[in-house]
């Protein structure tokens, strides 16, 4: 005997009316998409990033508060510096120093004196640094200054195309060698970041010394500096000294500099 029902509805035809082609397919790419975000999740977890992979660059100085910022952007002067534009007084610690065509300079030097102009950017932890617009032997960046018995100094030697680092402590110059094959003409920035007893040192925004050193580490004065015959050549413009509210970001690699003899750089000549 045979029995007539009714027919099961076959599976395919049971989920094509469930899910419409249409809405099948933005069911699938909801899914890849979903399962691709994961993905990515769990291998920036596993995997993160590298310090090895940071550029050996200056880091930005406006993560900070502004300490001191002076562009020089006013009127001539021949006996002081005056005010940065972020309200600091610029204190003339030796020589006359004055303001001409929107950069500082070093009216007169005192005779024999390494010449200072320096101002307090509130904090001992930092990041300074200053273009060099015209550059001269013995121009230079001021940082955890004191009094004029103490304090550290990086300077430019343009004749052996790179910067030497001196600090004087109860008034004795320690020299610290130099930052190697690096610019030291017209144009050219130099920065220092300060983190506690390490110094880093960059050249246009380059690292091209660390050194760890605990003296003087609680100092907030920076500043200038002068020294030597034809200083007065010299122009400074764009100061900037930024008190960091957080550590600078760390960069792995460091360029190792030797305390060796400078020896005059000759340009290279082409045919």
């Amino acid at each position: 005997m045979t029995t007539h029902g009714t027919a099961s509805p076959s599976p395919t035809r049971s989920l094509s009316r469930q899910f419409p082609p249409a809405r099948l397919a933005a069911t699938i790419v909801a899914l890849v998409v979903a399962v691709g975000v994961v993905a990515v999740v769990i291998a920036s977890v596993r995997h993160p990033s590298s310090p090895a992979r940071q550029p050996t660059v200056a880091p930005s100085p406006l993560r900070g508060t502004v300490g001191v910022l002076d562009t020089f952007a006013r009127a001539d002067s021949s006996g002081d510096l005056g005010k940065a534009e972020s309200g600091q007084a610029w204190r003339s610690v030796q020589g006359t120093w004055g303001v001409q065509a929107g950069a500082a300079r070093l009216v007169r030097g005192a005779a024999l004196r390494r010449d200072l102009v320096v101002a307090d950017m509130g904090a001992s932890d930092g990041f300074v640094q200053v273009t060099q617009k015209v550059s001269a032997a013995g121009a230079g960046l001021v940082f955890r200054y004191r009094n004029e018995f103490n304090y550290w100094v990086v300077r430019a030697a343009p004749r052996f195309a790179t910067w030497t680092v001196e600090k004087i402590v109860a008034g004795k110059a320690v020299p610290l060698g130099n930052l190697g094959a690096t610019p030291a003409n017209d144009g050219t920035t130099v920065s220092v970041s300060l983190q506690g007893s390490q110094i880093d040192l960059f050249v246009d925004g380059f690292r091209r010394r660390t050194i760890s050193d605990a003296d003087l580490e609680r100092e907030t004065f920076v500043g200038l500096s002068a020294f030597g015959e034809g200083v007065t050549a010299a122009r400074w413009s764009n100061f900037l000294a930024s008190a960091q509210r957080e550590p600078l970001p760390s960069v792995s690699t460091t360029v190792t500099i030797t305390s060796s003899p400078l020896v005059p750089q000759t340009p290279s000549t082409t045919k």
